[in-house]
């Protein structure tokens, strides 16, 4: 059953525009303020995914891992289908562009794992399912990235392992492990009942907050770039609203969605 959108999440699309365009404009007027802001951009991940997993029943994480049917799924669209249509699109509309047609295809090949857990979030997800996806993920992306990239691009590349572990700790681990100590510690203190009903929607306040908060430094950090070669935009778009498109038709039929 989906659950009813608070104002803040109805607003949302509208704020996210807004923060692009307050990140764009700070980066073009003042292009240090990106770098300067962007060691906060690790603690805004923390505080975007560490509300979502807060929410996560522990007793079925583990039978979720196990879910064979979505993570098929998972593996067909992330990493047979999109790689191979990303670059179809590379080619039809971006060959003439050979640095954006490798960013396209960098796109298929490895998924932002950590903002689809907050999107699946706010969209009412199986949060149990969205974690253990997002767990496969992680792994199956240190194999298959260098793969493709030799496949689409024509280079070897080893991929930094530890860097890769690291960061799974950092962005999936260390909050999952946040979350876990805080359903004890509060339900025992506090109750089921308060867990839900007072902290959870205060962590969701949270976590649309340092998202939107991220999004102006992320943008902020490429503004003059942007500005500066606004055309690059318009390359992209059409390729990438083809793939979203097919994302969000394949997001209806998800079994993570409830």
């Amino acid at each position: 059953m989906s659950r009813q959108l608070s104002s803040l999440e109805k607003a949302f699309p509208v704020l996210i525009l807004l923060c692009m365009v307050a990140g764009l404009a700070l980066g073009k007027a003042a292009p240090k303020v990106g770098h300067i802001l962007e060691p906060l951009i690790p603690l805004g991940l923390f505080l975007m995914i560490y509300p979502t997993v807060v929410k996560v029943p522990f007793k079925a994480l583990s039978r979720a891992m196990l879910e064979m049917r979505p993570l098929m799924l998972s593996l067909v669209l992330n990493y047979l289908l999109n790689p191979l249509m990303l670059y179809a699109f590379g080619w039809l509309f971006l060959r003439n562009y050979p640095e954006l047609w490798t960013g396209l295809i960098l796109l298929g090949i490895a998924p932002c794992i950590g903002m689809i857990l907050v999107w699946a979030d706010l969209g009412g997800a199986d949060s149990s399912l969205s974690v253990s996806l997002m767990a496969w993920n992680s792994l199956i992306q240190t194999f298959s990235v260098p793969v493709w990239i030799y496949l689409l691009i024509g280079t070897r590349i080893e991929l930094p392992v530890k860097l890769i572990l690291k960061s799974t700790f950092l962005y999936l681990g260390l909050p999952l492990v946040a979350a876990y100590f805080t359903q004890r510690t509060v339900m025992k203190t506090k109750g089921e009942e308060w867990f839900k009903e007072k902290l959870t929607p205060v962590l969701g306040k949270v976590q649309l907050t340092a998202l939107l908060a991220t999004l102006v430094v992320m943008f902020a950090l490429k503004g003059e770039a942007i500005l500066n070669s606004p055309q690059l935009i318009g390359y992209m778009i059409l390729p990438l609203v083809l793939f979203l498109g097919h994302c969000l038709s394949s997001g209806h039929s998800s079994p993570a969605l409830r």
